[in-house]
């Protein structure tokens, strides 16, 4: 009977034994292959997604160096209505001989702003107008403005009617004439 436990004792060792070094083998091999293979797919995903930004990133780029010749064109175009710095006097010339058409009574003060303006990029005029007159002749004005071929570029403007007042009757009055009072930027080369 003594074999038996023997033999039974020695089974119990064995198993023990044989779970000590099972878990030796798994806490020395199989966990630091797996934190390995674990690390190394992190790793590839890191890469991956890197390698995908920088795709993006220069299909972007080659968008935009695809719309350059459309950029190009369209930033000579906006040139094409500027002005040439120092003509400020001419277009001043220009404005009141449209006023004078207009039967327009103005006066214009210009400033000159060699600070870029963040849009655009260009220095530019700011041309200052307090005019006096009859609304369709005011809009008539404002129309030639317009149509010259610089861009003129009104952001708002004040109107304010004119006091004229003579008579006592409608008939006395003459039509009532309004002030327009506004800024004007227009862009120079």
């Amino acid at each position: 009977m003594k074999e038996v436990v023997s033999l039974h004792s020695r089974l119990r060792y064995m198993i023990i034994l044989f779970s000590i070094i099972l878990c030796a083998v798994v806490g020395l091999v199989v966990y630091p292959a797996v934190r390995d293979i674990v690390l190394l797919q992190q790793q590839i995903n890191d890469a991956e997604q890197f390698l995908e930004s920088q795709y993006q990133r220069s299909r972007s780029i080659a968008r935009r160096a695809g719309n350059i010749d459309e950029i190009v064109s369209s930033t000579a175009t906006f040139t094409e209505f500027t002005v040439p710095q120092g003509m400020e006097l001419d277009i001043i010339k220009t404005f009141e001989d449209i006023a004078e058409r207009h039967n327009i009574e103005q006066k214009i003060s210009v400033a000159y702003s060699d600070r870029v303006d963040t849009g655009t990029k260009l220095p530019y005029y700011t041309f200052t107008f307090l005019n006096h007159g009859m609304l369709t002749d005011h809009l008539q004005y404002l129309d030639a403005m317009q149509s010259q071929p610089y861009m003129v570029q009104i952001d708002s403007i004040d109107i304010s009617r004119r006091n004229t007042t003579i008579g006592t009757s409608q008939i006395d009055n003459p039509p009532a004439q309004v002030t327009f009072r506004f800024s004007a930027i227009i862009y120079a080369k």
